[in-house]
């Protein structure tokens, strides 16, 4: 599994075929990505209702299993390429034909599982009940960037800006540990957890060189607040933080899943997203555009602000 799971990955899981640290993982990014989340639930729902489809004995229509069958018949077969690696085909007459002229060069071919595994059939048969199925998952491999919006209201601005100026008043200190919280990335989940009555992501930004700076309770609007704020590494005191406030998702937002809100604080223009997870809302407050960008991908998102 690499840095973010693949479509293949969640598919694995919504099918339960991961080991536990894999299961783990994948949950914990699921927490902060809504529209990740919800392609599980549909995968679950389509795996779970296909085997309710197979239990019950419902016959395949003769055509559609001819279909299957031809398919798997053809991906079992030994697999030959059609052109050399000049880009000349291989039968002898074609390239008798074309002997001053190469051939333009092909995408290279994926060849199908070996004779006997048994892989062919099942990939034969799964993509013929995808077309029957009528493209039910012809979304699932699009384009999974989160949408995300600006100018809208769904943010009150005095939200905006006492969550801004909380921000900008906790960088100015060395330490951000509050009672109770402890003082790794590792350990938070379960503290937040206690402390607002839900799961939440508790993002590792290393990778972007900024150091875990501490969390504690806060007071912005919208509820009880969890703040975690993120320094650039070496331990000095800087502005150029990144924080992340959450709250239980009490609808208190009128915030859409799957989308992304984008507001700016009026009096020092200090940037951040805002977006609901599973049962919580989140708020990415840094410095510019493509902090907050380099972040969120952190948790999980692909956005462009």
């Amino acid at each position: 599994m690499g840095e973010f799971p693949s479509d293949l990955d969640l598919m694995a899981y919504a099918h339960g075929e991961l080991d536990a640290a894999a299961s783990v993982r994948i949950r914990q990014y699921l927490l902060g990505n809504a529209e990740a989340a919800a392609r599980v639930k549909a995968l679950q729902q389509l795996h779970d209702a296909s085997r309710r489809i197979c239990q019950g004995g419902a016959a395949v229509p003769a055509h559609l299993m001819g279909q299957v069958q031809s398919l798997a018949q053809a991906a079992d077969a030994p697999w030959q390429p059609e052109f050399d690696d000049r880009g000349y085909p291989l039968n002898a007459d074609a390239q008798a034909g074309n002997s001053q002229q190469a051939y333009p060069s092909r995408p290279m071919q994926i060849a199908p599982a070996r004779a006997g595994s048994g892989m062919g059939y099942r990939y034969a048969a799964a993509a013929m009940l995808l077309i029957g199925l009528g493209g039910f998952l012809f979304w699932f491999n699009y384009d999974s960037r989160t949408q995300v919006v600006s100018g809208e209201t769904v943010v009150p601005a005095n939200w905006v800006v006492s969550a801004a100026q909380q921000h900008i008043d906790c960088s100015k200190h060395g330490g951000h540990f509050g009672p109770g919280f402890p003082r790794s990335v590792q350990e938070l989940p379960a503290s937040l957890h206690s402390y607002l009555g839900h799961d939440s992501l508790v993002p590792d930004l290393s990778k972007l060189g900024y150091q875990f700076a501490g969390a504690g309770p806060c007071n912005i609007p919208g509820g009880k607040t969890a703040h975690l704020l993120y320094r650039p590494g070496g331990g000095t005191v800087s502005l150029y933080t990144v924080s992340l406030f959450i709250q239980p998702d009490t609808d208190q937002l009128k915030l859409e899943k799957g989308k992304v809100y984008f507001a700016s604080d009026a009096v020092d223009h200090t940037p951040m997203i805002i977006w609901r997870g599973n049962g919580v809302i989140y708020y990415l407050v840094g410095e510019d555009k493509n902090q907050l960008s380099d972040a969120a991908k952190q948790m999980g998102m692909k956005i462009r602000i």
